[in-house]
């Protein structure tokens, strides 16, 4: 598996939480029929709060092996 740079890594982190977010009102447009227009918008804070979450999670995962990344570069020194 190819090994991602720190600039790929960031530039994840920092779109992950857009396009997740952005997914969410049609993930509940999707799932509006079989729920109904009530529990669709419950459907929706829920899914909302859930994407949040998960994001967050996955951009502090990303953060922390850019961190342990830099770190290990650091401590070996930059070769030629």
């Amino acid at each position: 598996m190819r090994q991602f740079t720190i600039a790929e890594r960031l530039i994840a982190a920092v779109l992950l939480p857009f396009a997740t977010i952005l997914a969410v009102p049609y993930v509940t447009a999707a799932l509006a029929p079989f729920l109904g227009e009530t529990n669709a918008t419950y459907a929706r804070i829920i899914i909302g709060l859930a994407a949040a979450a998960l994001t967050g999670a996955g951009v502090l995962v990303s953060v922390r092996r850019v961190v342990e990344s830099y770190e290990s570069f650091v401590i070996q020194g930059w070769r030629a």
